[in-house]
């Protein structure tokens, strides 16, 4: 279990109400942890919502459930994260708003939709982009992976078919970037 100081406000700790771990170890690893970027940590939540729709998928339904659950799980995920993010981008920004902090519930609402549609419409670039990469991820990951079946001393070795993705994917996303210019 890691154990945090908290340090006052105005200390060369950082600002008030931070926490800081006391075992070195511990702070190495928060420390590595704010250098991935959001753009990882998003294609990880969506990878595992993937791979969890998958083991779903293929529980109830076999090899093809498991394609449909992978592709489900991942897509769904990717729209989770994208709504999630835009809602706290828009919150964040209307919490430093004096008439934001002043009107009624219903009125903070209303502000907040509009402003989480605001940071939406934003990001719809960086929206085709990371579909483009999501669909030709599972298309590319579990064709070469069934390919790689029919090679024996593949045949068991777990998410063979991520490592061909990972390598071919970013490639197609740069390739959609300049055919959209």
């Amino acid at each position: 279990m890691v154990s945090y100081n908290r340090h006052p406000a105005g200390s060369p700790g950082g600002k008030g109400g931070q926490f800081a771990p006391k075992n070195k170890k511990a702070a190495a690893l928060v420390k590595l942890a704010k250098k991935i970027d959001q753009a990882t940590v998003k294609d990880m939540a969506v990878n595992t919502a993937g791979l969890a729709g998958s083991i779903a998928g293929g529980a109830v339904a076999g090899p093809l459930g498991a394609l449909a659950g992978d592709l489900v799980g991942a897509l769904a995920a990717r729209q989770a994260v994208n709504v999630g993010t835009s809602v706290m981008t828009a919150k964040d920004k209307l919490s430093r708003n004096k008439r934001f902090q002043r009107a009624r519930a219903l009125e903070k609402t209303k502000q907040l939709i509009q402003a989480t549609l605001i940071e939406m419409s934003k990001n719809e670039d960086n929206l085709g982009d990371e579909l483009t990469g999501d669909l030709s991820g599972w298309l590319i990951g579990n064709a070469s992976a069934m390919g790689l079946n029919l090679v024996s001393s593949l045949a068991g070795v777990p998410m063979k078919g991520a490592v061909v993705a990972m390598a071919t994917v970013p490639k197609l996303v740069k390739l959609r970037r300049k055919l959209k210019q």
